[in-house]
């Protein structure tokens, strides 16, 4: 190799994105096949076989979305929020899940109704790593044209104790969605397609802190229908349940593991932040990242891997106007596709969404890509970036 050549693979080594980048140098710990129940068994809350975390839940409405003017939405109101006490018991192959929350609200019928006092009600639900949808899908000839796929609901750790997602992720073709469209009935199909994502603070004591996602889209309408942003705490003392229970005086009492972000680093982040994209935090200071990935393959087996790079792989300019660029409050922002049915078959749709750690030292990143033509979202990946960071394992 002449020493031009050298050098321009030397510079096309710099500015590559991050999938090629990866082949280029080693991977580290790549491992071929992990389980569904290694997924499960792994899922974020209990570090424990039992956990209690509380927290708020913010709910926001589409048609403020779409009223809005700017590509940015900073700080969206939300239009409620709730506060949850939520409590998992993992034992043989089963999760019990448990939330207590306000008695004006109900929980959609996925989850059983245990009981109700006060001002509360409590719902739970027994799930099993080899689970089908939690929403079932419409039994009529229609819906028998969708894939098997479309009635999986996945877990994937996608880096242990720091990032996992619960979601439906596969997405029908436009030529499918022509078919089952019905056109006076646009706003219910009774088909969604859902994802349920978690990051948790792994610089704070226990994963005390959890900051969560849950977007639904209609599956042919392609219509955002809901968003929920959630923060959670752990809870540092066992809650007896049987007791009459004041969850928001739970909630603000002392028994929860709280790291809050202090003055100057909220300062930090609106000056990283500069009004712009989550993109310039990282391309301004130069940080360093470092992903873990996992692939659905068409098989079922989940492939993963993980290495470091420097260039933020971000959503196309020219794609951008497609997307909901959320700013919520403490350093967290989300790209979410506004209409799943905007993208053609073989265009890639992609969801984002980044939480600062709570120490105002770096930022995580979830991103989740795919297209129609592949059968929805396969690839997922879990980025840390931070600030003059020497090379670390992955963990």
């Amino acid at each position: 190799m002449n020493k031009i050549n050298f050098l321009f693979l030397l510079y096309i080594n710099s500015v590559l994105s991050f999938n090629l980048y990866s082949i280029i140098y080693p991977i580290k710990h790549s491992f071929n096949n992990i389980d569904k129940k290694w997924n499960y068994e792994n899922r974020l809350f209990p570090t424990n076989k039992k956990s209690t975390y509380i927290g708020k839940w913010y709910y926001y409405n589409n048609i403020d979305f779409i009223k809005n003017e700017k590509n940015i939405i900073d700080n969206p109101e939300y239009w409620t929020n709730k506060t949850v006490l939520t409590d998992y018991e993992y034992d043989n192959n089963k999760i019990i899940i448990s939330k207590i929350l306000n008695h004006n609200y109900d929980i959609k019928n996925h989850y059983k109704k245990k009981r109700e006092y006060d001002n509360n009600k409590e719902y739970y639900r027994k799930e099993y790593y080899n689970s089908n949808r939690i929403s079932n899908l419409s039994n009529t000839k229609l819906f028998s044209l969708l894939s098997k796929e479309a009635n999986i609901l996945r877990t994937l750790v996608i880096r242990p104790n720091s990032c996992s997602v619960t979601c439906s992720p596969y997405i029908p073709k436009m030529e499918l969605v022509n078919k089952l469209v019905n056109k006076k009935n646009l706003n219910n199909t009774n088909y969604s397609i859902n994802f349920n994502i978690w990051l948790t603070d792994r610089y704070i004591h226990n994963n005390s802190l959890r900051t969560g996602l849950f977007i639904s889209y209609d599956g042919i309408n392609g219509n955002l229908k809901e968003l929920i942003l959630k923060k959670e705490h752990l809870i540092d003392d066992n809650i007896d349940k049987n007791d009459k229970l004041d969850i928001d005086s739970i909630f603000n009492s002392d028994n929860l593991i709280k790291f809050n972000i202090t003055d100057e680093k909220t300062n930090n982040i609106k000056d990283f932040d500069n009004n712009t994209t989550i993109n310039y935090i990282i391309l301004k200071n130069n940080w360093i990242g470092n992903y873990r990935i996992q692939n659905i393959k068409d098989d079922n087996n989940q492939i993963s891997w993980g290495a470091e790079h420097n260039y933020f792989i971000s959503i196309s300019n020219n794609e951008i106007n497609k997307y909901y660029q959320l700013k919520f409050k403490d350093g967290i922002y989300a790209n979410i596709p506004e209409n799943l049915n905007y993208f053609k078959d073989d265009d890639n749709i992609y969801i984002e969404f980044v939480s600062f750690f709570n120490n105002g030292t770096g930022i995580q990143r979830f991103v989740a890509w795919g297209s129609k033509s592949i059968g929805g979202i396969k690839t997922y990946c879990h980025d840390i970036w931070k600030n003059n960071v020497p090379l670390y394992y992955i963990d």
